[in-house]
């Protein structure tokens, strides 16, 4: 069975997928998941989003985090929200992992 993670790195689709050996495949939406087009939105959605935590120049490069803790929860349930659909909507050779998250 292969298995889907979600991994927030940046620079990076936070959806990556590993064959039957552990192995990594690629990091996108697998093709064959029903409403692609929408999980795929939201999943490009949270990378925007996680990406914009940081301070990215040609000075520096660092993580500057939330606003407040308000917003930090709201993106933590966003992602939740996203993986319970891809966990409706992937096939039964997929196995979605929760991701652990330390924002």
């Amino acid at each position: 069975m292969k298995t889907i993670r979600i991994i927030l790195d940046y620079g990076a689709y936070p959806v990556w997928i590993y064959n039957e050996k552990d192995e990594f495949i690629s990091n996108a939406m697998p093709e064959d998941v029903k409403d692609y087009d929408n999980l795929d939105k939201i999943f490009k959605e949270i990378e925007e989003e996680y990406e914009s935590l940081f301070l990215n120049n040609q000075i520096e490069f660092d993580y500057i985090g939330f606003e407040n803790e308000a917003d930090k929860e709201i993106f933590i349930d966003k992602i939740n929200k996203a993986v319970e659909s891809l966990k409706e909507n992937v096939g039964p050779e997929y196995k979605v992992k929760n991701p652990k998250l330390d924002l």
